[in-house]
């Protein structure tokens, strides 16, 4: 992990442990950690740890994906994304980079964003914000 992308990965402000389950969908401007399982999406992280124990089926969407354990569906990673050994990734990925570790698995079909295209996205989501502002 490079240490440019390494800030979106420090502040854990959600955590699924282990031991949970957790049904429902993940709204969160920090980084989210899942160790247990999770059934829904996560959207607008700074970051998703998906740790070695972890089990997703849902969408993620964030600007930093850190996978060690498995995800069953879409990934968008504006910033980039890391495929560690032994992670499982079933579905499409979007991203600016990819890293994947010898022993990651990966099944579908990866896109990788463009600088500029990333800097158009930003830009149409900020201007949306302002809308919903109004």
């Amino acid at each position: 992990m490079s240490k440019k992308n390494k800030k979106y990965l420090e502040n854990v402000e959600t955590w699924i442990g282990i031991d949970t389950v957790f049904k429902g969908n993940i709204i969160s401007n920090k980084t989210v950690r899942i160790d247990g399982k999770m059934i829904g999406n996560i959207e607008q992280s700074e970051g998703v740890i998906v740790g070695e124990t972890a089990n997703i089926k849902g969408n993620i969407t964030a600007k930093y994906v850190v996978v060690g354990g498995k995800i069953e569906g879409n990934v968008i990673a504006s910033e980039g994304m890391e495929l560690l050994d032994k992670s499982t990734v079933t579905g499409n990925i979007q991203t600016t980079i990819l890293s994947v570790s010898e022993g990651a698995f990966f099944e579908g079909r990866s896109t990788m964003i463009k600088p500029e295209e990333k800097e158009t996205d930003e830009r149409i989501e900020e201007e949306k914000e302002l809308i919903d502002e109004d």
